[in-house]
């Protein structure tokens, strides 16, 4: 009898191989392809941002000196060239840095200088595992550089900017060093400080101030401190302990910073009987209110230390009189939540303002508007306008 081999179906095991080399090949081919996506989307973003810097360099160029609606149009033209970047990018656009030919950063550009654009951006790939090759995000960069294209060669002088006020509350700290106690005293009043805020607030007048320590008693205030100070602020000054003295000699009185007349009359008070004159000027036809800026004997001394024979001469140079002190201005007070009534005795007291300018001047109603803002200083003589209205 003759056995035959048991039937092979060869078709069907050709099928299973199939199968299993596809499922191999499959997650390879898988990020393959979203490998070749990731690079084409990568590609497309960087030619973006290369063309968006070129666009920002070249207005940034034509443009030198962008004022507000011009840096709009600027922000605009880059922004619609990376419509659809895949990068992220930050949402607001650098502005444009400007170098002379040598690489030296300006502020000011002018005809032959140089406008750069930079963008960074992070790509975020969508490929599996490519962080681990790549990292995630990806940064990527472009860079452009136009030169200026339009301005003067030989251009004019920039005028100079002058800097903002000072804040209404603020005064100029003037320099006290080396002035008389008296002079410092008048210095501080005319700066528009309180007068009650110097310390030693009596005597002490002909001695020299060697240092003067000045403190802001607001916690709010906003003045460029220690150039500026409020006008509440307060001053303590030391001076140089004059030298002993002796029957023979008398100490120099130091007369800077103050007025002519009260100079001449220190000067013959402390008992000196040398002359005392005003440089080439008669003192007696002399501005009379006029501030003595510096004092000089002969021979030199020390004002407010040095003990001097009572014979010696003295010259003063003198200047403008001391200007009026500024007024302090009032701190509008918060007067939202108050009652009418209730808002119209803080505006008066503790905020100084008169009651004739407070409006309305009748109703019952809670404050929940006003025209000025709480907290700031104003003139004392302003008007405010209160309402029940947010």
């Amino acid at each position: 009898m003759r056995i035959r081999p048991p039937f092979i179906d060869r078709r069907s095991h050709s099928r299973g191989q199939a199968l299993v080399e596809t499922a191999i090949l499959l997650p390879v081919l898988l990020i393959l392809l979203l490998g070749a996506i990731d690079f084409g989307r990568a590609f497309f973003g960087w030619v973006n941002l290369q063309q968006a810097v070129r666009i920002g360099a070249n207005y940034a160029a034509t443009h030198p000196n962008m004022d507000a609606t011009e840096r709009d149009r600027y922000e605009a033209l880059v922004e619609g060239d990376l419509v659809g970047l895949n990068c992220a990018i930050d949402s607001v656009i650098p502005n444009p840095t400007y170098t002379t030919p040598d690489g030296t950063p300006i502020a000011i550009p002018t005809l032959g200088d140089y406008a750069t654009v930079t963008l960074d951006c992070d790509f975020s790939p969508i490929t599996p595992l490519a962080d681990i090759f790549f990292g995630d995000p990806i940064p990527m960069s472009a860079t452009s550089t136009f030169p200026i294209r339009e301005g003067c060669i030989t251009c004019p002088a920039v005028a100079p900017v002058d800097p903002p006020p000072a804040p209404l509350q603020c005064r100029l700290v003037p320099d006290l060093e080396g002035m008389s106690v008296a002079g410092a005293r008048l210095a501080w009043e005319s700066a528009g400080f309180d007068p009650d805020e110097f310390d030693p607030i009596l005597g002490q007048d002909t001695e020299t101030v060697a240092s003067a320590v000045v403190t802001e008693d607001d916690p709010l205030s906003t003045c460029e401190f220690p150039t500026y100070a409020i006008f509440s602020s307060s001053v303590l000054v030391t001076t140089d302990a004059p030298a002993a003295t002796d029957p023979t000699c008398l100490t120099v009185p130091n007369v800077i910073g103050i007025a002519l007349e009260d100079a001449m009359d220190e000067w013959t008070d402390a008992g000196f009987t040398g002359d005392l004159t005003v440089g080439d000027l008669d003192p007696s036809t002399a501005d009379p209110i006029g501030v003595v800026t510096q004092q000089d004997t002969t021979p030199a001394s020390n004002a407010g230390v040095e003990c001097i024979l009572p014979t010696t001469p003295i010259d003063l140079e003198v200047g403008a009189p001391w200007p009026a002190a500024p007024p302090a201005p009032c701190r509008v007070p918060n007067m939202i939540n108050l009652f009418r009534a209730e808002g119209a005795a803080a505006w008066v007291d503790p905020g100084g303002f008169d009651l004739n300018n407070f409006s309305p001047s009748t109703g019952t109603f809670k404050i929940r508007s006003q025209s000025l803002v709480g907290g700031t200083y104003v003139p004392c003589e302003a008007s405010i306008v209160v309402g029940d209205k947010a």
